[in-house]
């Protein structure tokens, strides 16, 4: 007698796979999606969302790989769902990743009315030890312009002896705290110099540049910043810390009348915090406008990776205001020892009328 075997398939497993996918997809599109939905509608009133809007940037990345998983399963409701954050990367970030290598804008500049410069922001990060690699990415990066912060005295002693040669100007203001010292190292004469500070500010920068090129000169008014983190008691994490430094810098530069400014510095906020858009509302952000890919500037060693260094966020920044025009904005990719990578940008400098941009 022929007895029938039962007939195995594959199809149980992938049905279990199929609904854990849909499970975990749900619970992540409701978790990314709600957050920004809040923000959408009353902003970074609750911390919470601010907490979110500081890892937004990696909290969407999973959305691109379940979304394509989405489509080759039909799970159509779950595609429209992973869409969500998606769209909002791409909207945010995504013409970064469309520029060319060279992304530097194509300037009609008009004859004998521009003077191109470059600057730097560089948080050395205040430490003990050598700074000989703080002192390399500076000289490699030959910038015109350079505004450090975190300047402990022994940094101070050692990057004003170092570069002596290649930057004959200095305003150094270092600080027995060392997080809270400032400096400038300039090719051009600075005028004056004044630190600062209020809360939310662990210590501020501001100064006057004469930038002579060729028998022309402009005065550039320069705000070097460096604002609290909101991370506070450990594992607390309050942006008022940080949003009452931002207000203090915003009523600082409304007192400047000079016609070119640059604000810059380590800010301590995410490109998605409120933060950055009160700023970004006033002035240019050299990157946001011609760099490429995300950005990210803060680069510490994680204890839970065995030490690894890994950049996760973009906080340090140059802002622009006036008859300045951007050109080409890039992040330094070797930290020199710092926990932060520096920030490097071409500016022009316009004494003319304002010439027309075009690019990405």
């Amino acid at each position: 007698m022929q007895r029938d075997l039962p007939v195995t398939s594959n199809r149980s497993g992938r049905g279990w796979l199929y609904h854990l996918f849909g499970m975990m997809a749900l619970v992540y599109g409701i978790g990314v999606s709600i957050p920004l939905a809040v923000n959408l509608v009353i902003g970074e009133g609750w911390p919470v969302i601010a907490l979110y809007n500081t890892f937004a940037h990696f909290a969407w990345l999973p959305a691109f790989g379940l979304l394509a998983v989405a489509v080759v399963w039909r799970r159509w409701s779950l595609a429209g769902l992973m869409l969500v954050p998606v769209v909002a990367f791409m909207v945010i970030f995504g013409v970064r990743y469309l520029r060319p290598a060279s992304a530097a804008a194509s300037l009609v500049l008009p004859q004998n009315d521009a003077i191109t410069i470059s600057v730097m922001t560089y948080n050395i990060l205040s430490r003990g030890g050598s700074y000989a690699d703080t002192l390399r990415i500076i000289e490699e990066s030959d910038a015109d312009v350079v505004a450090v912060q975190e300047l402990g005295f022994a940094a101070a002693d050692f990057l004003a002896d170092g570069l002596r040669e290649r930057y004959p100007f200095a305003a150094l203001h270092p600080h027995e705290v060392g997080v809270n010292g400032q400096g400038l190292f300039s090719r051009f004469p600075i005028l004056e110099s004044q630190f600062w500070q209020a809360p939310g500010i662990l210590g501020a920068q501001s100064a006057i540049v004469v930038v002579e090129v060729a028998g022309r000169s402009v005065e550039v008014a320069l705000h070097n910043i460096h604002t609290r983190h909101p991370v506070s008691g450990g594992f607390g994490f309050d942006p008022q810390r940080r949003i009452v430094g931002v207000d203090a810098v915003l009523a600082h530069v409304a007192a400047d009348t000079a016609e070119h400014r640059i604000l810059l510095g380590d800010f301590n906020m995410p490109e998605l915090s409120s933060d950055y858009a009160r700023i970004s509302a006033a002035w240019m952000d050299a990157f946001g406008l011609h760099g490429r890919g995300l950005g990210l500037t803060f680069r510490p060693r994680l204890s839970w990776f065995g030490g690894l260094a890994i950049p996760i966020l973009r906080i340090d920044y140059i802002f622009v205001d006036g008859p300045i025009a951007v050109q080409s904005a890039h992040v330094v990719a070797d930290t020199g020892g710092s926990d932060h990578r520096a920030v490097v940008s071409q500016l022009v400098l316009m004494t003319g009328d304002p010439p027309g941009t075009t690019g990405l």
